[in-house]
């Protein structure tokens, strides 16, 4: 594998930061929003307020952290690939995040659905920790795959993008 050149280590400087910078700002945004939401279903969660809280975080963090993050990525991205049109990857990554984030929401919400009706049981930490692993290789293919479709056009094997993505997301999970 050859060394890599100075442009490219800068690259990867500059997508990393904007990828923690945006994702710890959209996360802090959406972990609010989920307090405002566990507070709409006080003092007595019914089901119909738990669905309301579910799909107000999922609206929030798709919104929030997909643009936030998408748009910070277009910046990191538009110069090496002049073609691209930011708006695309911003809309884009807002499409992945807000099925990421439905899909992520839905066992929590089952879930509290269940535990509502005096039917759940707490899983061990081993199955949560498989769990975790295992939806954020999902979820993390889920987010890629509308910004694999905008790649395509300007990077020959974009497809990486959706097995890397899966695994980023399956070890930060």
């Amino acid at each position: 594998m050859p060394a890599m050149n100075r442009r490219d280590r800068l690259f990867y400087v500059h997508w990393i930061l904007a990828n923690a910078v945006s994702e710890g700002i959209g996360l802090a945004v959406t972990l609010l929003a989920a307090v405002v939401a566990s507070q709409m279903v006080r003092p007595e969660p019914t089901r119909a307020a738990i669905l309301l809280g579910a799909l107000f975080v999922v609206v929030v963090g798709s919104l929030f952290e997909g643009a936030l993050v998408g748009y910070a990525q277009a910046q990191v991205l538009a110069p090496r690939l002049p073609r691209l049109r930011r708006h695309r990857w911003v809309w884009a990554t807002l499409l992945g995040a807000g099925v990421a984030w439905l899909l992520g929401l839905l066992p929590a919400t089952v879930g509290d659905l269940l535990d509502h009706e005096g039917l759940a049981e707490e899983p061990s930490s081993g199955f949560m920790l498989l769990g975790a692993a295992l939806s954020g290789a999902v979820l993390g293919a889920v987010l890629a795959l509308p910004q694999w479709k905008v790649l395509r056009h300007f990077v020959k094997g974009a497809w990486r993008w959706l097995p890397a993505n899966a695994a980023a997301w399956s070890l930060s999970a």
